[in-house]
C-alpha cells in the first residue's frame, strides 16, 4: 500500500519544489512522509506489524488451548482491522491537508477563503497529531528545522558566518 501512494506524493513534491525554485522562493519543510505517518499511527493504535506479529506469536503459543485460541484469533482479527481504518484515516487526513496547502500557496484567495483553507489546514494537521499520539508534530517541527538549516545554508553568504560557524569567505581569505 506505502509503494503505490508514495510516487503520488513524491511527484506532488517535486512540484511544489519546483514551483517554489521558479519563483525564486528559498527551500521550505517538506511534509512527512505518508509511510512515517501511517507507521506512527498505527504504532499509536497498538496495530503496528510488530504488535500483530506478536500477537499472533501469542494465538501460535496456545494452540493446546482451543478456546484461548479462539479469542486470540478474534483479537487479531480485530487489530487487523483496527490496522487497516487507522491507515486509511491517517492516509485521508494527510492528503486532505496536502491539498489544502497546496491550495493556500497556489490560489488567489480572498481574505475569508484563506482564513478557511488555512483553519481546515490546521484542523487536518491537528487530527494527524493526534492520529499519530504527537508524531505527526514532532515530525513536522525536525521538517522545519530542517529546512531552516538549508535555508540558513541557502544564504550563509548574506551572514557574518557561514555554516556552522565557519568565516563566511571575503575576498581576502578565498
Amino acid at each position: 500500500m506505502v509503494e503505490r501512494i508514495a510516487i503520488p506524493t513524491l511527484a506532488l513534491l517535486c512540484c511544489a519544489w519546483a514551483a517554489a525554485a521558479r519563483a525564486g522562493d528559498e527551500p521550505r519543510a517538506l511534509p512527512p512522509d505518508i509511510g512515517e505517518v501511517q507507521r506512527a499511527a498505527a504504532r499509536f493504535a497498538g496495530c503496528d506489524p510488530d504488535s500483530v506479529r506478536q500477537l499472533a506469536r501469542d494465538v501460535r503459543a496456545l494452540r493446546p488451548l482451543p478456546d484461548a485460541r479462539v479469542r486470540m484469533l478474534k483479537e487479531e482479527r480485530i487489530r487487523l482491522d483496527k490496522r487497516d481504518e487507522v491507515l486509511a484515516r491517517a492516509t485521508d487526513l494527510y492528503y486532505e491537508r496536502l491539498r489544502l496547502l497546496e491550495r493556500l500557496a497556489r490560489e488567489e484567495l480572498t481574505p475569508a477563503e484563506r482564513s478557511e483553507v488555512s483553519l481546515a489546514a490546521d484542523e487536518a494537521t491537528a487530527r494527524l497529531d493526534a492520529l499519530t499520539g504527537g508524531e505527526f508534530g514532532r515530525m513536522l517541527r525536525l521538517a522545519a528545522e530542517e529546512a531552516e538549516r538549508a535555508r540558513v545554508g541557502y544564504r550563509w553568504g548574506d551572514r557574518e558566518e557561514g555554516p556552522q560557524g565557519s568565516p563566511k569567505a571575503t575576498p581576502s581569505n578565498r
